[in-house]
């Protein structure tokens, strides 16, 4: 599945993993079984690891782009907490995606949306000691983890 999801509560955080070829259908796949999810909570920050995306669907962008960011949208909460959007963005894929997201969420108050290029500062900026996502929880380890600082 291109696609998945790994919700690690006890960091208030959702562990994206893109890999293949990516497209908003399975993205909203994803999300409707993330919102079903029993361990889904209000103010969950997402890191969304491309690093393994090869491709991106022509949807990207699209009215099904929009469709997932309106539902995310009213998933979240619009207080004082930010929906961050955190994306691992190691490759030329991977920063054509997070540019997507930045130019869509561009305006919207209550998203942030963050793009590192190594899991240490992507982890730094969602004000994490760890330098690893293997270090979060029983992510697996990457081979390919550039920055361990």
């Amino acid at each position: 599945m291109p696609v998945t999801f790994q919700i690690i509560r006890e960091r208030g955080l959702v562990y994206v993993s893109c890999k293949g070829h990516v497209t908003m259908t399975e993205s909203q796949k994803a999300f409707r079984a993330y919102l079903a999810h029993p361990d889904f909570r209000e103010g969950q920050a997402h890191l969304i690891d491309t690093a393994d995306a090869l491709s991106y669907g022509e949807d990207v962008g699209s009215s099904a782009q929009f469709e997932l960011q309106a539902r995310l949208a009213e998933a979240m909460p619009k207080g004082p907490e930010d929906l961050v959007l955190a994306y691992y963005a190691p490759t030329q894929i991977g920063q054509k995606m997070a540019r997507a997201a930045l130019q869509a969420w561009q305006g919207i108050p209550f998203a942030r949306v963050l793009v590192g290029e190594t899991e240490a500062q992507i982890l730094d900026m969602l004000g994490f000691p760890e330098r690893r996502f293997a270090d979060l929880t029983d992510l697996p380890e990457r081979a390919d983890a550039r920055d361990t600082r």
